[in-house]
């Protein structure tokens, strides 16, 4: 395979177990690097659009709706971006560390934490909408699952090995679902 580019981005995963994973839109590259680096990249050459360096430890992964970039930090926190300059947009506490990519589909956006909590925001606000909550195992690995938009639906796996299906507006459980 024949290498066009390479672009290092800063620290990149450190020495975390996270899965920061870059997201491709419209011809650039969202990508995060774990000490708070972000970095929008042209796919073509690799040259830099725009870097955000915010202050948070970067460890949910991007996650992409419309005109927004969301990230979810080690220290509970959830991040909107201005996708096409970078800047901040807004930040909400979550409810504890966001391992997961945080999924959106323009109006809504769903984030889970590492607490067992599927919690749904109004994208363009941060405003917290509904929390689902399932159990957390007593022994348990850090579960990375992330939630997936299905029209109407969130579809979420836990770490007790429950997958379960919520309405996207405010929650609730179809009960036929969970698996």
């Amino acid at each position: 395979m024949l290498r066009l580019w390479s672009v290092n981005v800063d620290d990149g995963q450190g020495n975390k177990y996270n899965r920061l994973k870059a997201v491709i839109e419209d011809g650039v590259i969202y990508v995060a690097a774990n000490n708070g680096i972000f970095q929008a990249l042209n796919i073509e050459n690799g040259r830099r659009i725009w870097e955000s360096r915010l202050a948070y430890f970067i460890s949910g992964g991007v996650g992409i709706g419309d005109d927004y970039i969301f990230l979810g930090t080690e220290d509970a926190s959830l991040i909107a971006l201005d996708k096409n300059s970078g800047e901040t947009i807004w930040i909400r506490d979550a409810s504890s560390e966001e391992l997961s990519v945080p999924a959106s589909d323009g109006a809504y956006l769903v984030a889970q934490s590492v607490d067992g909590r599927l919690t749904g925001y109004d994208s363009a606000t941060g405003d917290q909408l509904w929390v689902y909550e399932s159990t957390v195992p007593a022994l348990s690995l850090r579960g990375t699952s992330s939630p997936i938009i299905l029209d109407d639906f969130v579809l979420a796996g836990f770490e007790n090995g429950n997958l379960v299906s919520v309405a996207i507006d405010n929650g609730t459980l179809d009960r036929k679902s969970v698996v």
